[in-house]
């Protein structure tokens, strides 16, 4: 997720600042290090589960363009996959 809106952000940044909510940027805005990880499993869980529904989030809106604006845009195929992965490894946990 961070990658990708990152990548947005580099190249339609006023289309990120009209679609992203506030909270994505304090979710994927700093680095991803151990000692920003929730402590407790429950808690890692909640945020694997909100990462996976803010990536089910994101391919819809950016789906909706012509591909052409979003070309430059590498990894939306992956994060599509790892999304799915994430969501359907905790439903099936």
């Amino acid at each position: 997720m961070r990658y990708a809106l990152q990548s947005l952000v580099a190249r339609v940044p006023q289309w990120v600042q009209e679609h992203v909510p506030q909270d994505w940027y304090d979710r994927y805005g700093p680095r991803f290090d151990p000692y920003r990880f929730p402590k407790t499993d429950s808690a890692r869980q909640r945020l694997i589960l909100q990462m996976g529904q803010d990536g089910q989030q994101l391919l819809p809106w950016v789906q909706q363009f012509p591909l052409i604006a979003f070309a430059p845009v590498p990894l939306m195929a992956t994060e599509r996959t790892v999304s799915g992965f994430i969501l359907q490894g905790l439903l099936c946990a």
